[in-house]
């Protein structure tokens, strides 16, 4: 078998068999390291690059999956809540679903004064605010007034709480409670 890969070129024409199979070895070396050096280590750093952000768009994922959650979970309960303030009719008075409770647990006669005000909330809603003033009020009394309003099916919040101490250890109560009523 004659070896003519470098027939044409005239600087090797005074080598040998052996010499021209070394340089044609060392030239299919050359090329693989080349091909290694400047094709694949570029394209196994390209991978690594393309897994991290592989890893990084997989935590953003979770992340949007996990804010997913809990806007659905926000939609679901404003949702109960509007539900909620729609089922209570157009005659629901806030002063007098707190005069009802307060009949109810037994504080009305501690009920000093009470003035009710409205003020626009969005489009939608108005809000009903209700000023409290309660007189000699044992600390149960008024803690079992206060869970009553915040526990009740109208969607009381009580702010502005000013609570006064007598030298006979009942209190005297201001709070504003307020809640949504639609338009």
């Amino acid at each position: 078998m004659k070896f003519t890969l470098f027939k044409d070129w005239k600087f090797l024409t005074g080598l040998n068999y052996r010499e021209k199979v070394s340089i044609s070895l060392g030239l299919v070396i050359l090329s693989i390291i080349f091909l290694v050096v400047y094709r694949l280590i570029p394209m196994r750093n390209q991978i690594r690059s393309l897994d991290k952000v592989i890893i990084e768009k997989k935590k953003e994922m979770a992340t949007i999956k996990e804010l997913s959650g809990m806007y659905k979970s926000l939609l679901e309960k404003e949702n109960n809540i509007a539900r909620r303030v729609l089922t209570r009719g157009n005659g629901f008075s806030a002063l007098s679903s707190l005069e009802d409770i307060a009949n109810r647990i037994g504080v009305k006669k501690n009920l000093k004064s009470r003035k009710e005000t409205s003020s626009k909330i969005n489009e939608f809603y108005n809000e009903s605010k209700v000023r409290l003033e309660l007189e000699d009020m044992t600390m149960e009394m008024l803690t079992k007034y206060l869970h009553e309003i915040e526990n009740s099916d109208n969607l009381f919040k009580v702010s502005n709480m000013h609570i006064r101490s007598q030298s006979t250890g009942l209190l005297n109560v201001s709070m504003d409670v307020s809640t949504a009523i639609p338009k």
